[in-house]
């Protein structure tokens, strides 16, 4: 399950330990509805908060507690503010009931936006004993992708489920990221992505949602010819208000044949068309 900033709560620096209470307070309302819902692993927005070293601990105990209460694997991102630097550090936390499994620096700054950044350079891979089964989680932070999931692959650590939202648009090279999913997939397996959708900017001119993080935006006919070039097929798709209107795909290896293509894809393609979309 994601929760995500942009939803309900703004992005925002806090000034002292009550500013970053109140936002963590707030999201404790948001994991504990989606757990309700059967969510296992809930992933936070990178940034959720901007933190001092004085009160990170505070921050970090706090969605612990949520953790806990709410049965869940969390994955919280913070800014680490420096005061006296003014250097930030995006920190993500990794966490089951009770214990703190992972803690890393950000590895790819985005340039410009983050230039202040320090990156980071641990790997974090972990396992995750989710509900009545122990689920294998990864969470490694790569350079050339592709490289990456042939030493996981070798490994037989293939994902059975990949889940990206709100992430293929930043991606700055977009076949050495896909081909790395196809890589990564299990046969049999489920990649979800999440991304803005084409469509819902340019019909309602959304001007807004365009900026420096954002490398593509995608119609769903060019993330299925994205896919298709390696090997993947958008078999299913969900129309979303996130940012506005965003497209939610599901994708398979094109040699498994056990989920047919649904009839919302072949809507959306026939509403594309209509849209002038290509």
């Amino acid at each position: 399950a994601m929760v995500a900033s942009d939803q309900f709560i703004p992005q925002a620096e806090s000034n002292d330990v009550t500013d970053a209470a109140d936002i963590v307070t707030l999201y404790a309302k948001l994991v504990s509805q989606v757990a309700a819902q059967g969510a296992q692993v809930v992933v936070l927005p990178e940034k959720v908060v901007g933190v001092a070293p004085s009160y990170e601990w505070d921050v970090v105990t706090g969605f612990q507690r949520i953790a806990t209460m709410s049965h869940v694997w969390l994955v919280v991102g913070l800014n680490q503010i420096d005061r006296t630097t003014k250097k930030k550090t995006s920190r993500w936390y990794s966490t089951r009931p009770a214990i703190w499994s992972r803690k890393y620096a950000k590895h790819h700054p985005i340039p410009d936006l983050e230039g202040d950044y320090k990156p980071g350079k641990q790997q974090a891979i972990f396992d995750a004993p989710v509900g009545p089964h122990r689920t294998s989680c990864i969470s490694q932070v790569f350079g050339t992708f592709p490289d990456v999931a042939r030493e996981l692959a070798a490994e037989g650590r293939r994902a059975e489920l990949l889940v990206g939202n709100n992430v293929l648009a930043h991606v700055p090279d977009l076949n050495d990221f896909v081909s790395g999913l196809a890589l990564l997939l299990a046969p049999g397996g489920v990649l979800t992505m999440e991304f803005p959708h084409l469509g819902s900017l340019l019909e309602h001119n959304q001007f807004d949602t365009i900026y420096h993080e954002h490398f593509s935006y995608f119609s769903f006919a060019t993330a299925e010819r994205v896919f298709a070039a390696h090997g993947l097929v958008l078999f299913d798709v969900e129309v979303l208000p996130t940012h506005g209107g965003s497209l939610r795909i599901y994708a398979r290896h094109e040699a498994d044949p056990a989920r047919p293509v649904s009839e919302r894809v072949t809507a959306l393609r026939a509403a594309e068309k209509a849209q002038g979309l290509h």
